[in-house]
């Protein structure tokens, strides 16, 4: 969503059905710029493909993950022996992988376009239905448009889709080959860190590993002053959702700043230095919990570096 808002504060998208061009501030035209559908498809064309690439996980393979998404429908009135089937979560992994590496290219293909419009569609709804994902469905079927625009032709322009001669056509031959190039590394930065990247989080955002885990566990902070004496235990359940501790229990980047936060109200109320310790345990995909923060690590000592491993991040076993 973040990268889409942005993308449209640079695309020329004013010169049709606008306010700008309803108003004459900008031309009313039928032409689009080429690179403005290259942008969209290459963004959509990395995340597919990375997100087929994360499903070659044992949990995906064996259909593990979604047995587990699935079983919120086993007392359903009418769909819950379809969902509580083991072959049908089979059959759903091995077609979402399937989806994810081939609808690039099924819709780029004019020959195939359109039936892979529909299947997109259905597989958008379903995940729509199945998992409750918000508007990432219904926006991913909208973008689809973006591989037929190559084919359309207007009855007022010889053509839909020009290359021009605009005075920034020089920056953009540089900036959108930049801009993908930095798209398509950006997935890969998790390989920099050692561990599962499902359980340590280090990477995990922006790689496109969607749908690959579920954590869930709970998580304390112990807080004693500078020679170790006992202040207090704090329960992140006293002031946050249940859905809010769910996610800070699993990850390691909210729990350093809850820890952050901590230290910064003692020595704001009280000017008293302290060191805050997470004591919790997490699992990962209905596994056996295991602790997923050294306890014995001083938070409130350790400062965040975003492209080295954290060693109090505990390592993952199976």
């Amino acid at each position: 969503m973040v990268l889409l808002c942005w993308m449209m504060a640079f695309v020329p998208a004013h010169h049709r059905f606008s306010v700008d061009a309803h108003s004459g501030f900008a031309e009313q035209k039928n032409v689009c710029r080429q690179w403005v559908p290259i942008l969209f498809i290459g963004l959509l064309a990395i995340m597919y493909v990375f997100a087929g690439i994360s499903k070659f996980d044992p949990d995906w393979l064996s259909g593990r993950f979604l047995e587990i998404m699935f079983s919120r429908y086993r007392n359903h009135t009418f769909l819950s022996g379809i969902y509580s089937n083991s072959g049908f979560a089979l059959l759903i992994s091995y077609a979402g992988l399937l989806f994810d590496l081939l609808i690039v290219p099924a819709l780029l293909w004019k020959k195939t376009r359109n039936a892979a419009f529909l299947l997109s569609c259905c597989f958008h709804l379903f995940n729509s239905y199945t998992f409750h994902v918000g508007i990432f469905p219904y926006l991913g079927i909208a973008l689809n448009l973006f591989f037929y625009m190559p084919i359309q032709t207007s009855l007022k322009e010889p053509q839909s889709i020009t290359t021009g001669h605009t005075p920034y056509q020089r920056l953009i031959r540089i900036a959108l080959p930049l801009f993908l190039t930095i798209q398509l590394l950006l997935p890969l930065r998790h390989f920099i860190f050692p561990g599962n990247v499902f359980w340590t989080d280090e990477g995990y955002r922006m790689s496109w590993k969607m749908m690959g885990r579920t954590k869930s566990g709970w998580v304390k902070f112990k807080v004693t002053d500078a020679e170790g004496r006992l202040k207090e235990y704090i329960d992140p359940a006293k002031e946050l959702s249940t859905t809010h501790c769910m996610w800070l229990a699993g990850s390691p980047d909210m729990i350093w700043q809850y820890a952050q936060r901590t230290k910064k109200k003692y020595q704001d109320t009280n000017n008293m230095r302290v060191k805050v310790f997470a004591v919790g345990e997490v699992s990962l995909n209905r596994r056996k919990p295991q602790p997923l923060i050294d306890s014995t690590i001083n938070l409130a000592e350790q400062t965040w570096q975003p492209f080295r491993h954290s060693a109090w991040i505990l390592p993952f076993h199976r």
